[in-house]
Parts: structure tokens; C-alpha cells; sequence
């Protein structure tokens, strides 16, 4: 049987050490909830040229790949059975480009956090992002910091299998809502103010992203659904 390798995107992180160079990081907790689950992670790396984006920056990102980069996005494509957008405090255009490629190669793919802006506004840019109240929403040592009300009849639901939900939360922004005009996502479960927990896609493919941080409760049985779920759809592209 073939392994089912998973691409993790990289994030670029400065460098202490030496002034103005990055290096392209992916996190161990994702590392262990893939190997944990049986699947292969292979982390691909940042293209050099393309700039860290602030946090509050993340549209205007209409550009495409260079033709020789994309020989070895075709690569990345046509190696992995899925892909993993992680979370961090910055986002590069490369994340935003290679999101959409993914969605429209129906490639399955998965986001955490940070990731979650990535594939939502990679689609729908005029998604709106908001700032949250921390003191709920920011408790990085606490593994379930709030409940999430999941939403009926989607594919978040059948992963999950309950209604409602503990999570844990560090994060300072968030997607309140999605566009009337579109048709191409949907909101599947909401925090205690209402706000996006997890976005969906409408279609039958498998392209979820969530606020929360399953890699860090990956053991917990609704956290580890979520993982067997984006495995399972992985593994019919292998």
C-alpha cells in the first residue's frame, strides 16, 4: 500500500541568529499527530522572494507562481495526498497562491488557525476578519479554553459526531462572517459569540480549516476524528 504523505506548508520564522535571513519552520505537533495517525509528513519550503506578510495584511494577492516555481509546485502537488496550512502570526503570499491551486485541483487540505484565514481568504477575499476578545480567546496553556456550537447537516458534523464542543484557543483574530454572494465556503460550527470556529467547503471536497489547534489535543477522541477524516480523504487520492 502506498504511504499517504501530507504536505505540511512551511512558515517563515527569523532567524536569531543572523540578521535579515528567515527560515522556512513546521511544528512538531503536527509532525506527531500525522506520523500518530499513519500518515507521512513532508514539509515543503517558502520560496525565498516571497515576503513575510504582517498580521494584519492578507489580501491583495492575486499573483501567480513563476513558471519555473511552478514545475516544483507541480512537484509538491503530485507527490502529496493532501496538505496542511498551520497557523502563525505571519502569512505569505505563497500560502494564499498555493491554497487556491489545491482548491481547485480538489486536492484534500486542512488549516489550523492562521491557516483558516489563508484558505478562506485565498477563495473569498472579502471575508471579514475581526479582532477578538483575548481574554477568551488567547489561552495559550489552557488545552480547552471554550465550547463551539456545531452546525447541522455538514461535514464537520459527521466528522465530529456531537453538537457541541470544547477547544482550546490562542489566537487574536478571527473570521466573523462569510459574504451572502458566496457559494463556495460555509460556516460549520461557531464560537460563543458567534463568530467562525470552523469553515467548510460547500462542495464535496475536503477543504476544512478550524481556529482552534487539534494538532495539540491530537489524542483527544473529537481532535483525533478530525485527523482520521483528513486522512481517509487523503488516502483515496493515493
Amino acid at each position: 500500500m502506498r504511504p499517504i504523505y501530507i504536505g505540511v506548508i512551511g512558515k517563515h520564522i527569523a532567524n536569531s541568529q543572523i540578521n535579515h535571513t528567515t527560515s522556512s519552520m513546521i511544528r512538531d505537533e503536527i509532525i506527531q499527530a500525522l506520523t500518530y495517525f499513519g500518515a507521512t509528513p513532508i514539509g515543503i519550503p517558502l520560496p525565498a522572494h516571497y515576503p513575510d506578510l504582517d498580521n494584519d495584511v492578507y489580501l491583495q494577492l492575486k499573483a501567480s507562481f513563476p513558471e519555473q516555481e511552478m514545475a516544483l509546485i507541480d512537484n509538491y502537488l503530485s507527490l502529496c495526498n493532501g496538505f496542511i496550512f498551520q497557523g502563525g502570526n505571519h502569512l505569505d503570499h505563497y500560502e494564499y497562491e498555493l491554497a487556491r491551486i489545491i482548491y481547485r485541483r480538489g486536492i484534500p487540505a486542512l488549516g489550523f488557525c492562521g491557516g483558516q484565514t489563508v484558505m478562506v481568504s485565498a477563495l473569498i477575499p472579502d471575508a471579514k476578519i475581526i479582532n477578538v476578545n483575548t481574554q477568551i480567546h488567547n489561552q495559550p496553556q489552557v488545552d480547552f479554553a471554550h465550547g463551539i456550537t456545531v452546525m447541522p447537516d455538514t461535514k464537520f458534523g459527521d466528522i465530529i459526531k456531537t453538537q457541541q464542543l470544547q477547544v482550546n484557543s490562542r489566537h487574536r483574530t478571527c473570521i466573523a462572517n462569510l459574504p451572502e454572494s458566496n457559494q463556495l465556503l460555509r460556516i460549520s460550527a461557531i464560537d460563543p459569540e458567534g463568530y467562525a470556529e470552523v469553515i467548510e467547503s460547500s462542495s464535496e471536497n475536503f477543504y476544512l480549516s478550524t481556529r482552534f489547534h487539534p494538532e495539540s489535543n491530537f489524542r483527544n477522541q473529537h481532535m483525533s476524528r478530525i485527523f482520521e477524516a483528513f486522512i481517509a480523504a487523503c488516502s483515496s487520492t493515493a
